[in-house]
């Protein structure tokens, strides 16, 4: 028994002493020991910033949607993303039945147009004849008057008197027949090029629908491969079947895979160390092995909101590949290397074997382990840092194993940062208690759900019901009913009918 006592209280300390042993000693021989020293390195430096992009190309052409504003755009039918297509060949077709609809009723109003203008063009011809036939009779009656006139120049004056009448009437007669063809012909013009205005208007609908369900269509204006656009505003997705895109919006587009580009967004501080013409390599992250070469474009301008990252910016950064090859494609993501410099003649170590010691940066040799050696830090880049001290041989190595008091590089301006938004949001907090706006975040954070619907639990009279909730808001315990479950409990104590009601409590121990 006091062997075994005994055991327990030694075993810990063995173990304790043994395990610093192991991680401590800077001479271990071990494949994991050996991993954590690296070589202290002196020559040329290029500092590099390393970054993820997108692959796009330089030249585009871009597919809108049509702008037609009377109706909802949907599209029904699309060629698949990445089918290599010639000019002339289908792209992209939105629903057209509304416009089809238009287009029957628009045929059917050219079709009654036509006919109406028939119909008046009959009604006229007929009504041309009676006033032909009219002016032919007055003409055979005036001349009829004219003969009676001519055979009673031998008669007496009354009855040569009453021919003349008989002529003039017959005149007159004739004259309002011309005239009435003359009025008749001026209406019929304008009756009919009314119908024919009608029966234009009605053909400039068809023709204006036709022509719009045939922009419902989309052809290929170039050959290419396709590459699908991002749509929508708040919800950016690429375009599907089914989607209803905005009039103009661009749903596809055609790019020139001759010339290719990466566009990536990095931080303030990479930015203001770019400029046009710097070397730059890439590679696919789905041809990994593959290395292309080429230089920075452009660097914006103006930042950009990183996310949803209030106050982090970024820069869009553009840069152009000297290669042209099939697998690069639209839409796919490289891993991105810009030199944007190169340092000669440093001494420099990997980024992971500086540390901090109260704001001091500083290694850890295998010479002064496990004393820390200061240094100073004056360059650095995705993975190296140059240093500056007089304490460090070339010969020697160094340790990316962090030792207690030691911190990784840079943590101290971690903590300064987090110790700053600390610090606004307790000034918040006191301005909300200034102005009465408390709200217990503490007291809430830890608030279980403790009331379940049971429909297997018998009804609970609401005097038992409304005693323990008592009892429990008396122990202090946490407690929080959720929306069906009060709604049932007011019926309950109401005296309304609200069901089975099972009330649980928390253990002790949960509801602290």
């Amino acid at each position: 028994m006091r062997s075994r006592f005994r055991w327990k209280i030694w075993l810990p300390v063995l173990m304790a002493v043994g395990l610093t042993f192991v991680f401590l000693s800077p001479r271990q021989s071990g494949s994991d020991t050996q991993e954590v020293w690296c070589d202290v390195k002196q020559g040329s430096l290029p500092i590099i910033v390393t970054q993820t992009g997108e692959v796009r190309a330089v030249y585009s052409m871009d597919i809108k949607a049509p702008m037609e504003w009377r109706m909802d755009l949907q599209i029904i039918d699309m060629v698949p993303e990445g089918t290599v297509v010639q000019e002339g060949d289908f792209l992209i077709r939105f629903d057209s039945s509304q416009l089809q609809q238009q287009l029957d009723m628009a045929k059917d109003r050219l079709a009654i147009s036509r006919a109406e203008k028939q119909k008046l063009e009959t009604e006229i011809e007929s009504r041309m004849r009676e006033l032909n036939n009219s002016l032919e009779a007055a003409k055979y009656s005036q001349d009829i008057a004219e003969l009676q006139l001519e055979l009673l120049k031998y008669e007496s004056e009354n009855r040569r008197q009453d021919a003349r009448l008989e002529k003039q009437k017959a005149e007159v007669q004739y004259a309002e027949a011309e005239t009435n063809i003359e009025s008749e012909t001026i209406i019929n013009q304008a009756r009919l090029h009314q119908a024919e205005v009608k029966i234009q208007e009605s053909l400039g609908q068809v023709r204006e629908l036709e022509n719009k369900i045939q922009e419902m269509t989309l052809t290929a204006p170039r050959s290419g491969m396709v590459v699908y656009n991002e749509i929508g505003r708040n919800d950016r997705h690429k375009v599907a079947i089914g989607d209803k895109p905005f009039p103009g919006e661009i749903v596809l587009s055609i790019p020139d895979l001759s010339q290719m580009e990466i566009l990536a967004e990095v931080n303030e501080m990479d930015a203001m160390r770019m400029q046009p013409g710097q070397p730059a390599s890439l590679a696919l992250d789905a041809y990994p092995e593959k290395v292309f070469t080429g230089h920075v474009k452009e660097i914006a301008q103006v930042a950009l909101k990183a996310g949803k990252e209030e106050n982090v910016r970024v820069f869009q950064v553009v840069v152009t590949v000297d290669q042209t090859d099939p697998i690069l494609k639209p839409g796919m993501t490289a891993q991105l290397n810009i030199t944007t410099r190169t340092l000669e003649n440093v001494v420099y170590i990997p980024l992971a074997a500086v540390f901090e010691s109260d704001g001091q940066a500083c290694v850890i040799s295998k010479s002064s382990y496990p004393a820390p050696i200061p240094v100073t830090v004056t360059a650095r880049s995705e993975l190296y840092a140059v240093i500056e001290t007089s304490k460090l041989g070339m010969d020697d190595e160094v340790s990316t194993r962090v030792i207690d008091p030691l911190q990784r590089y840079g943590y101290s301006d971690y903590l300064t940062r987090t110790r700053e938004r600390k610090s606004l949001i307790s000034d918040a907090l006191q301005e909300m208690h200034a102005r009465g706006l408390d709200y217990d975040y503490d007291g809430r954070r830890d608030r279980r759900v403790i009331t379940e619907l049971d429909s297997t639990a018998v009804p609970v009279d609401p005097e038992k019901i409304r005693a323990q909730i008592q009892a429990m808001q008396k122990s202090g315990k946490a407690m929080e009913l959720d929306p069906s479950a009060m709604k049932k409990l007011k019926q309950a104590l109401a005296g309304q009918d609200s069901g089975k009601i099972e009330i649980k409590s928390l253990p002790k121990e949960q509801a602290k």
